[in-house]
């Protein structure tokens, strides 16, 4: 549902798809940014060319971009960012670089074996869609988690629609808190706004 799809299939004209990004903690400054992902071009073969800008300023993730693809890139730069960011919370002195490739695993080891797919529906632009939501808990039954107790808990949250250009509506992770308490990290990401690049 997340990778073996044509996920620009709705795609039929030149678009820019705007995404908005908020992340609160409870132990960090809070941050909002945008995520522009723009089909620059449509070819022959159903594929798209497109380009994207991930972020601004110092967070900004440089991308090339693509003559040809069927897929949203958004999925594999958010989850690549996810795992950089796990290994820096759990490692402060930076002793283990290398610790984000076993979150990767754990992820990827959740979506082939223990992730959650349900049928949804939801509203964009006025417009109702028919979708997939994804759930997934990589770390809850990890082995390891007394190493990260705090974050052995969070929870992924993917909803797709093959109907909406892009596929991609929103991506959501949550870190609870204690009892009663607020969430200690939240992030959602979700389609904002669909421009058409060229009008008649």
């Amino acid at each position: 549902i997340l990778w073996l799809t044509d996920q620009l299939d709705a795609v039929n004209e030149e678009l820019e798809l705007i995404y908005q990004f908020n992340k609160t903690s409870s132990f960090e400054p809070d941050f909002s940014d945008k995520i522009t992902f723009t089909i620059t071009g449509l070819n022959e073969d159903g594929t798209k060319a497109a380009k994207i800008n991930f972020f601004s300023g110092e967070r900004n993730v440089p991308v090339s971009p693509v003559l040809s693809t069927t897929l949203n890139p958004i999925f594999k730069i958010f989850l690549q960012g996810d795992v950089y960011e796990m290994n820096r919370l759990t490692d402060p002195r930076g002793e283990a670089s290398e610790r984000w490739r076993y979150f990767q695993k754990r992820i990827k080891l959740a979506l082939a074996s223990s992730a959650h797919v349900a049928d949804v529906t939801f509203d964009f632009g006025g417009k109702g869609y028919s979708g997939k939501s994804v759930v997934l808990r990589p770390y809850l039954e990890d082995p390891n988690r007394r190493n990260f107790p705090e974050l052995s808990k969070k929870k992924y949250l993917f909803l797709v629609s093959e109907n909406l250009p892009g596929y991609l509506y929103k991506i959501e992770t949550i870190v609870p808190g204690p009892k009663n308490k607020p969430a200690l990290i939240k992030e959602i990401l979700s389609l904002s706004e669909i421009r058409v690049l060229h009008t008649p």
